[in-house]
């Protein structure tokens, strides 16, 4: 797994090399050239270049952290992956999404235990295991190898027996079966969820009430596909991301330069300590640099004229947001500013957002400063969860919504 691709695909061009000696390429290959707990270094290499070849196919997008998608060189051949999944793997077809999910809570704060991702996902993306759950699935499909994945099969929604039965009850289209999954996330990114079911929560899966009537459910599910559009990085978000930006997020996270002295070529380097290497090269989170202030009157005005637009009250909207916001520094020259409180705490799975992803770029630990469009990246993730921040107070409505028309199994 690797943040850049290139220097995953030399690594993986080496280790399928035949003419190569394990001996002569050990020192580059990272982990994969030193024995561990199971894994025999030299052993599987063998093994592995006398079943596969390097294959191009098998470099793959993988999300690691909640909007952390990074590099993989998947190959179902054990165990030069762990625990390689070949049946979730071969679900994991273009187009194909996965609900995704704990068994139960193993850290606190954790946020909402639920993410959606349209790339193979590892284990870790939630603390600290991550069971995934392909929404439509191709009964036929094989085992995935090299990252060519078998293209046969019908595809169905992969819902239970009993969801098929509740969906047809209320009446729900059956070429929309897949979307109860869309209502789960809006259901399990509801603060009042949350706060209601703690106690289950942390006991063991997330358990959904699902609504007795067809309209409920279709109003779960408009906004559990906002929410699915704001959480897969892989996909652009009017408004948010892309085209004319909503006046409440122009504001947000714009990479400011101290003193406006232009960028350098060590501009973005990220040296703010926000992560380091631990025990077993492990990477942990710092404190970082970051400055708390209130919002400007300009950030204020710019959220305000975007959530009136939208209808939701400012008052409403600051309550969300926090009446502070925080600069994120990179260096001591160059800060993401007007990142609102809330954002930049923001959970999913146990893992504070943000921060992780920047721990995992610091200089000392990445190599290399960061590209422009890595900065970029940071600024629409901030705009992501912002959105997502603004969405609570629908989310709530629509959890009480469905709880007090709960469908009687």
């Amino acid at each position: 797994i690797s943040i850049d691709p290139s220097p995953l695909r030399v690594r993986m061009q080496q280790y399928f090399d035949k003419s190569k000696s394990f001996e002569e390429i050990k020192d580059d290959l990272a982990g994969l050239g030193s024995d561990a707990a199971r894994f025999d270094a030299k052993r599987t290499r063998t093994r592995a270049v006398r079943a596969e070849t390097f294959s191009t196919a098998a470099m793959r997008k993988t999300v690691v952290r909640p909007m952390d998608v990074r590099w993989c060189y998947y190959t179902s051949h054990r165990p030069v992956w762990n625990e390689p999944r070949p049946d979730y793997a071969s679900q994991c077809w273009p187009g194909n999404r996965a609900f995704v999910t704990r068994r139960k809570r193993v850290t606190t704060p954790e946020g909402p235990p639920f993410n959606f991702v349209s790339e193979i996902g590892a284990q870790h993306a939630l603390s600290t295991d991550a069971y995934y759950v392909p929404i439509r699935v191709k009964s036929s499909a094989g085992p995935a190898n090299q990252g060519s994945l078998l293209d046969q099969g019908d595809e169905e929604p992969n819902i239970s027996t009993k969801a098929d039965q509740y969906l047809i009850s209320i009446g729900w289209p059956t070429d929309k079966f897949e979307d109860i999954w869309s209502h789960a996330i809006s259901i399990g990114y509801s603060p009042a969820y949350l706060r209601e079911n703690s106690d289950g929560l942390k006991l063991n899966w997330p358990r959904i009430p699902l609504p007795n009537t067809k309209e409920i459910l279709e109003l779960s599910t408009v906004l559990g596909g906002e929410l699915i559009g704001l959480l897969d990085t892989e996909v652009s978000v009017p408004g948010v991301t892309h085209g004319e930006i909503g006046p409440e997020m122009r504001m947000i996270a714009i990479v400011s330069i101290v003193h406006n002295q232009g960028l350098t070529a060590t501009s973005l380097r990220v040296e703010a300590r926000w992560g380091h290497f631990g025990v077993r090269n492990a990477v942990m989170p710092g404190n970082g640099k970051f400055i708390e202030r209130e919002w400007s009157p300009e950030e204020r005005d710019s959220i305000v004229e975007g959530v009136t637009a939208q209808g939701m009250d400012p008052g409403t909207a600051f309550g969300q947001l926090g009446e502070t916001c925080l600069d994120i520094y990179l260096n001591d020259d160059v800060y993401w500013s007007g990142i609102p409180k809330s954002v930049w705490d923001y959970r999913i799975g146990g893992y504070q957002v943000i921060k992780k992803w920047l721990s995992y770029r610091e200089h000392s630990v990445l190599g290399r400063s960061l590209s422009e469009d890595e900065a970029r990246y940071v600024r629409d993730m901030a705009r992501r969860l912002t959105a997502i921040v603004l969405l609570q107070p629908a989310l709530d409505k629509n959890y009480l919504r469905v709880k007090d028309n709960a469908y009687e199994w």
